[in-house]
């Protein structure tokens, strides 16, 4: 047995542990109210409460809500009783109602309302909260299921000091959420500055796409790339049996993990035809991304599934430039009043082709893009340390909930968790 630790029905855990059930560090509140009557302006759904947060900080309009709801206080914990959202908690820092499908935990014997929130987001509460679902078209949980979680509590000052290092890292998450909201402000526009006056101040003309510099011209795509050409169709398979095969589904926000696309049998002569080169811009030709494009950048040997549009540009646009312009406003107008027009509510080569552009100068395409990637690498940087931060509050959160990390001797500094 590890110095230390003692062994309990749940396994082992430090010696001055015990193994609690949820209903000693919490109530539930039964409290329900009509929205006229709550004289409040907050109201939660489950949309609203973010996976792995702690703390609210989105909600909705009661206006909008006309039925008995849930009432909370400063301080309450919410928790979504329904599947896929069992792993939702957090804590109130206001007043409000919420819906009937969100539980709401009050505090006992003075446990730190994070430190609730922090015992319902482990792995041992959701692997027991699933196990207590019932129903089929809406599988949930209860009070009643979910108030038996037996679990490794420590004294309440060590409990404390748990909360305080998990906010600190929420924290330390929020900040870089507001920092990638705000460089996203900026892009957008940046982007309507840039596609709309260009960087020489020049006066504006009026065109088909609205205001641009005189010294621009207004051109079609088919006039500055080649034939848009559609993909290759043949499934997809997980063993190397040829080039890697692009889907729409393996194109994220995140961009493409090659390691992670699938391969597929292809002849010679359609590889020829079919493969992916530096600065292909690929369009989505329908489904929920319909229009939205990702230019390829140094692919290993793939091509791209029948899904998916490939436009390859000629020497006179820079394919950057080209691609920053495909999540404008201009383009989006475009491709919003074409979708219309198509019986699945897709796009087609026919109508990427006729797609009107803007074409200032080679050399300010190149500066414009330059902008915009410096913006996006910005983007990228912050989108790697909100995703470490991340990590580190997930593996933080299951060593320190189970004692595998103590913090019981640290000096840490307890005052906003005991103000809460």
């Amino acid at each position: 047995m590890s110095k230390g630790f003692k062994e309990t029905e749940i396994g082992l855990i430090p010696s001055e542990w015990k193994v609690s059930d949820l209903s000693e560090i919490c109530d539930l509140k039964k409290k329900t109210c009509i929205p006229s009557e709550a004289h409040t302006d907050i109201y939660v759904g489950l949309e609203h409460i973010g996976t792995g947060q702690f703390i609210l900080n989105r909600h909705g309009n009661p206006d909008e809500v006309r039925s008995a709801k849930n009432c909370f206080i400063e301080n309450d914990i919410l928790y979504g009783k329904l599947r896929p959202y069992l792993d939702k908690a957090v804590m109130t820092n206001c007043t409000g109602i919420c819906s009937t499908d969100i539980l709401v935990f009050t505090p006992k014997n003075q446990t730190p309302s994070l430190y609730i929130a922090a015992t319902i987001h482990t792995k041992q509460f959701l692997t027991h909260a699933i196990k207590t679902t019932h129903g089929v078209n809406h599988p949930r949980t209860s009070w009643v299921a979910i108030k038996a979680f037996r679990f490794p509590l420590p004294p309440l000052p060590e409990q404390k000091k748990i909360a305080a290092v998990l906010s600190k890292l929420q924290k330390a998450i929020e900040i870089q959420d507001k920092i990638l909201g705000s460089l996203r402000d900026l892009k957008k526009s940046m982007m309507h500055r840039l596609f709309s006056y260009g960087l020489k101040g020049e006066k504006r003309k009026k065109t088909e796409i609205g205001l641009m510099p005189e010294g621009w011209a207004v051109t079609t795509l088919i006039k500055q790339c080649q034939k848009p050409e559609y993909g290759f169709t043949e499934s997809a398979q997980r063993d190397n049996v040829g080039p890697k095969f692009l889907r729409i589904t393996d194109i994220t926000e995140k961009g493409v993990d090659w390691e992670h696309v699938p391969y597929c049998i292809c002849p010679k002569e359609k590889l020829d035809k079919f493969r992916l080169i530096n600065n292909d811009i690929l369009f989505a030709r329908i489904g929920a991304t319909t229009g939205k494009s990702f230019i390829v950048k140094n692919p290993p040997i793939a091509i791209y599934a029948s899904y998916l549009i490939r436009v390859r540009p000629l020497k006179m646009i820079a394919p950057d430039f080209l691609y920053y312009y495909f999540s404008t406003e201009k383009y989006w107008k475009q491709i919003d009043a074409q979708k219309g027009n198509c019986l699945k509510g897709g796009v087609n080569g026919s109508i990427l082709s006729e797609l009107i552009i803007p074409l200032p100068p080679v050399p300010e395409q190149t500066e414009i893009a330059h902008i915009l990637q410096t913006i996006d690498h910005k983007i990228e940087i912050h989108k790697g340390k909100k995703s470490s931060y991340q990590n580190l509050f997930k593996t933080m959160l299951n060593k320190l909930m189970t004692g595998t990390i103590r913090v019981n001797e640290l000096d840490i500094d307890t005052a906003e968790v005991e103000a809460a």
